[in-house]
């Protein structure tokens, strides 16, 4: 059965929200065991109706469904596509059969896209950057063009009345809120929040990272005039200032202090007993590494540790040879690094066993130094790790500790 909710989120305004804890794979590439929502919103005015994104496609009846709960479809005047991605327009097509009077706004770019995905004929108005949209005499709508958060196409729009700001993808998180407001969680489920909207950061806008505080500075006018930020993933906040601080330190590509994290592949062991010693002389210095491990026992998740790569300030890679190469899964890692990962001020330490020829760790260096990634030093051993190895081993971790 199909978990939704249909709310009232302030005077109105209501949040459908879809509850997918089905998905494993977001963009069927990211682990998500926590889940996702999509978030969509009715904007009332005096005389207009307002809808604001959509659901993921494959959801259409249920979401016309969900909507009548609120409205009939025919006296929407208006559907608002931030972002065209098929997890927030698959049910645009559907909608729009459905409320025939409808204009849909988007940039042009997701005009252009919608036609392209779904064959959708429409009535469409483009909006443009720092536009004014009278929608009612009530109601003036204001929209900021922020591309690559994480789309070319991608717009969020601020109904100035109601002093609501509509993000979609920007501030959006992982996982399955137990109340629609953030505030309204608990301690530890607002910690958990932080957390996946870092994660859905990392893994969606992370190659985009660039273009975060740059589009943050075009909504600064508003932000003594927001009172609410409703994303389409995740919770919405009243305190505007939490996601928006969580951004600006992402946006900053700051690291945090002395913060390692180790990732490895071990097949039969040699690596894995070198990266042991290792985490023993790290964690005498007092810090406490996390540990990604890929064995025939353990596969890490990806997502997750793409994450704790972002803001961490020394990474220990581990790669045995493989087929005279880098180890598949780590040079898998060492491309969703280049695609995520900024390469400011981390210190990088490879670690590599081989059998008959040392050539893995010299590769992974190449492929990260493509990206701008400095590697401070290699540690590279035949069969087992000699004491001399060990000894090197220390010394470095002297210097990734200071």
């Amino acid at each position: 059965m199909v978990d939704y909710i249909v709310q009232k989120v302030v005077k109105d305004v209501y949040i459908l929200r879809l509850n997918d804890s089905s998905t494993k794979y977001f963009e069927a590439l990211w682990e998500i065991p926590e889940g996702v929502t999509y978030n969509s919103f009715v904007v009332f005015t005096d005389d207009r109706v307002i809808v604001v994104d959509g659901w993921k496609k494959g959801y259409e009846q249920i979401y016309i469904e969900a909507l009548r709960e609120v409205v009939e479809p025919g006296n929407i005047n208006y559907i608002i596509v931030n972002h065209s991605e098929p997890d927030h327009s698959g049910t645009i097509p559907t909608l729009a059969k459905v409320a025939k009077q409808s204009l849909i706004l988007g940039h042009r770019i997701a005009i252009e896209i919608l036609r392209s995905f779904y064959g959708l004929e429409a009535n469409y108005r483009p909006v443009n950057d720092e536009e004014l949209v009278k929608i009612s005499d009530g109601e003036t709508l204001v929209i900021h063009y922020v591309p690559w958060l994480h789309w070319p196409d991608t717009i969020v729009s601020y109904f100035v009345e109601k002093k609501a700001l509509f993000s979609c993808d920007v501030f959006g998180s992982y996982g399955i809120p137990s109340r629609v407001f953030y505030e309204e969680l608990g301690d530890d489920e607002k910690r958990l929040f932080n957390y996946y909207t870092k994660k859905y950061f990392v893994n969606i806008i992370g190659k985009y990272v660039d273009w975060v505080n740059r589009n943050l500075s075009k909504l600064s006018p508003l932000l003594n005039n927001i009172e609410i930020i409703a994303p389409s993933h995740g919770p919405i906040y009243k305190n505007v200032e939490t996601p928006l601080s969580l951004y600006r330190y992402l946006g900053s590509k700051a690291i945090e202090r002395r913060k390692t994290v180790i990732v490895y592949a071990s097949m039969y062991g040699f690596t894995e007993n070198i990266i042991n010693t290792l985490i023993e002389e790290i964690e005498k210095k007092g810090i406490h590494p996390l540990v990604f491990r890929i064995t025939d026992k353990n596969q890490p998740i990806y997502s997750e540790l793409i994450t704790e790569l972002f803001d961490a300030e020394n990474i220990v890679i581990g790669t045995p040879n493989y087929d005279s190469d880098i180890y598949p899964s780590i040079k898998y890692v060492a491309e969703l690094m280049k695609a995520k990962i900024p390469p400011d001020n981390k210190r990088i330490v490879l670690l590599s066993s081989y059998g008959w020829g040392a050539v893995a760790a010299r590769k992974l260096k190449d492929v990260l130094s493509e990206k701008g990634f400095r590697v401070m030093d290699m540690v590279e051993f035949k069969g087992r790790p000699t004491e001399n190895t060990v000894d090197f081993l220390k010394r470095v971790v002297e210097k990734i500790t200071q």
